[in-house]
């Protein structure tokens, strides 16, 4: 995995911005790219990065699972696409 991450700074206890972009490896070589942006946030810098993390793991995890699905036999793209 490859990332940036930011984060202004708080005014009166409010975060204007936490943000992380990065590109997510997959298996069979696929990357994943992902872009989360948090603002006007008043949970603290652990509660924020971990949120970001979290929506990494489920787009992480999403993205597996649909990768198990494609792809398809030549057969089976043929008959989905006509449905």
């Amino acid at each position: 995995m490859a990332h940036k991450a930011g984060t202004s700074d708080a005014d009166n206890g409010l975060a204007h911005a936490t943000n992380d972009i990065g590109l997510i490896s997959l298996p069979g070589g696929r990357k994943l790219a992902i872009a989360v942006f948090i603002t006007g946030s008043t949970a603290g810098d652990a509660t924020r990065e971990g949120m970001i993390a979290r929506m990494a793991q489920a787009a992480y995890e999403s993205a597996v699972a649909a990768s198990r699905k494609w792809p398809l036999p030549s057969t089976q793209v043929l008959s989905y696409f006509q449905a």
